[in-house]
């Protein structure tokens, strides 16, 4: 099936003065005095990861930590402990199956485009016992423990290895390190493992894009059409490549996950297949290059804050610990997940603020992560059961990514300003689930 690549960046969504930037901007003052706060301006925690969010996060932990957009009817949770708790206590209070409606209401033309997608519901956003039979399924076929991870490590280091090397071999001795390195590397790397070809990649990840923004960002209605119909068609190819299957290696991801038998439930059908693929094509192409290129962004960038490691190089990330401390850093500081949706099933109490029930809830990962008590772990990939089953992958695809970008251009060098504030020349789309930058531009 043929895919097309989408441009979204024509065109900008619809944006408030009050709801562009961080606290300390133009905008109504909440109740602690603070102007631009999201407490007091609606819809402006679409863009909380606007500039460097750590002021604003602060801020709400302590005077906000629970509190409601009357434009978007979404209640918004910063504080870790309550970020953690709805994760984890599930299905009592909490359920996933707002996970992805999007935050903004949809216009009628991209809603009958996504009416007509008819598309089977997503792993994350299932409750017992649908998601146990899928997960169950999902970690019987792709590298979800350290032990399978470390049998496809050597393929993710040839991966990474092969990619750097070909991006140190440019005549230019520069590029940018989005597009001409994370995301195609991730891609290429899942896309071996499922039997995606490499031709179709540039649609990929313009369509993950377009999902993206379709949940998390206001858009004109003519953006939504464009959005709907590229999620439209990311959807058709990965049922087309399950119905595919048979032409695949028989220990490859997709006939694995169709032969599986749970031990509770059926086997999982054709379109449940497929939307795990999607889903998995997605997160390789939204989140993991972010994780790549946001830890290359603080690493080398300007100190902005004391608890910012000074750039040093990529010569100073010799070693594998060293590598690991730089990742779990921007995991806590940078993350390139910064928020996630979920609902609660009954009314309930959160930092002391009454809940209704079937409330949406957008949980601030950003803000939780840099909440995290320095010995417990991050919610950026979740908890409990729905802990992400690729967070080991991930992690150790990154670990490879920048020890063979060290190996191959060891004096890289970013080439233009990495600030990601207002009126900054290296863009940081502004979305309320993803932040990272759009590119990356470094010579070597």
């Amino acid at each position: 099936m043929a895919t097309t690549p989408l441009d979204l960046s024509a065109g900008e969504p619809a944006r408030g003065s009050a709801m562009d930037d961080r606290i300390g901007q133009a905008g109504e003052v909440c109740a602690a005095g603070t102007p631009g706060c999201p407490a007091a301006n609606r819809g402006g925690i679409l863009h909380h990861g606007a500039g460097d969010p750590t002021p604003l996060y602060a801020h709400l932990r302590a005077c906000h930590p629970v509190f409601h957009d009357p434009l978007l009817d979404v209640w918004v949770v910063s504080r870790h402990q309550d970020v953690v708790r709805a994760f984890r206590d599930t299905p009592r209070d909490f359920t996933n199956q707002r996970t992805f409606e999007p935050l903004c209401p949809l216009a009628p033309q991209a809603q009958a485009v996504l009416a007509a997608t008819a598309m089977a519901p997503a792993a994350s956003s299932l409750d017992p016992p649908e998601h146990t039979r899928l997960r169950q399924t999902v970690n019987a076929a792709f590298p979800t423990t350290g032990r399978r991870v470390n049998g496809v490590d050597s393929l993710l280091q040839a991966r990474a290895t092969a990619h750097a090397t070909a991006l140190a071999g440019r005549p230019s001795r520069g590029g940018d390190l989005v597009a001409d390195y994370a995301r195609p590397l991730c891609l290429a790397t899942l896309g071996h493992l499922t039997g995606v070809p490499d031709t179709h990649h540039p649609a990929i990840a313009a369509q993950a894009a377009a999902m993206t923004v379709l949940v998390a960002d206001r858009l004109t209605p003519a953006r939504q059409a464009e959005a709907a119909h590229a999620f439209s068609d990311l959807w058709a190819f990965c049922q087309t490549l399950v119905h595919d299957t048979p032409r695949l290696a028989p220990g490859s991801l997709l006939p694995t996950l169709l032969a599986h038998r749970p031990t509770n439930g059926a086997a999982l059908t054709p379109d449940e297949a497929a939307s795990v693929l999607m889903e998995m094509l997605i997160t390789t192409a939204e989140v993991m290059p972010k994780l790549i290129t946001n830890t290359l962004h603080r690493h080398l960038g300007p100190r902005e804050h004391p608890e910012r490691p000074q750039p040093s190089g990529l010569r100073a990330l010799h070693r594998t610990e060293l590598i690991d401390r730089a990742i779990a850093d921007t995991l806590r500081h940078a993350t390139p997940l910064i928020g996630w949706l979920r609902a609660t099933t009954r009314p309930l109490h959160l930092a002391d603020t009454p809940v209704p029930a079937h409330a949406k809830l957008m949980l601030l990962l950003g803000s939780a992560c840099q909440d995290a008590p320095p010995t417990a772990p991050t919610p950026v990939f979740g908890a409990g059961i729905h802990y992400c089953p690729g967070a080991r992958y991930a992690l150790r695809l990154t670990r490879h990514a920048l020890a063979a970008l060290t190996r191959a251009c060891p004096d890289l060098t970013l080439t233009e300003p990495v600030t990601h504030g207002p009126g900054s020349t290296t863009p940081w789309p502004l979305n309320a689930l993803t932040r990272g930058p759009a590119q990356l531009s470094a010579t070597w």
